[in-house]
């Protein structure tokens, strides 16, 4: 592992088919080790989706990439 992407969305659900943008933020990983715990204070309730994408790379072949996603009522 040469450095890793993390990207993270939460979005909060509107109207029952739209998202709006609530966090975007992006972390870049220039190591082979990272740990870190984030939290987000959200404001309202309702349901949010989070979004986090991995995009990891290496000195061969294509990059990796890992995508998670829950839904959460609050």
């Amino acid at each position: 592992t040469t450095g890793a992407t993390i990207s993270i969305k939460i979005e909060k659900r509107n109207f029952l088919l739209f998202w709006t943008d609530v966090v975007e933020e992006t972390i870049t990983v220039n190591n082979y080790y990272y740990a870190n715990a984030l939290h987000y204070q959200l404001e309202d309730t309702g349901t949010y989706r989070c979004t986090v994408k991995y995009v990891i790379s290496g000195s061969g072949g294509a990059d990796d990439v890992i995508t998670y996603e829950e839904e959460q009522k609050y």
